[in-house]
């Protein structure tokens, strides 16, 4: 009996040990960023740049085409379509504007922040932490 339950333990770990080294063959389910994300972490990206560009007194460079486009981007539960979202998105285009006469650079950077974190007090609040380290 002794010698029967120790073949058996040996029996269950080798088939146990063979099972957990086969490869699995499952996929994650891939986050896919809606337009309405993408452009806001191209935003992100682009704040980035022009604010390194002030700091060093450079010439700030052209805002990306798309993002001229941000009350036309798709977000993922349709916030591009509400009042509220076009009303906040109306001052951060107005500050790129600014920057895009190049006079009074810093001045219009710290407006276009301000915009993102009005908005982002408002829809999805998550990026506020990362908004909030773009001041000059």
């Amino acid at each position: 009996m002794k010698k029967a339950l120790i073949f058996l333990s040996l029996a269950v770990s080798v088939v146990a040990c063979k099972q957990s080294q086969e490869p699995k063959n499952e996929t994650a389910d891939m986050y896919e960023a809606s337009e309405l994300s993408q452009t806001m972490r191209d935003m992100v990206e682009y704040s980035k740049l022009v604010r390194e560009q002030i700091r060093n007194d450079e010439q700030v460079s052209p805002v990306p085409e798309h993002i001229w486009n941000l009350k036309k981007a798709e977000g993922t539960r349709d916030e591009h379509l509400e009042d509220a979202f076009q009303a906040l998105a109306d001052p951060y285009l107005e500050a790129l504007k600014g920057l895009k006469t190049g006079d009074s650079n810093a001045y219009y950077y710290s407006k276009s922040i301000a915009a993102c974190k009005a908005c982002h007090s408002s829809y999805c609040g998550g990026p506020l932490q990362v908004i909030n380290q773009l001041g000059l």
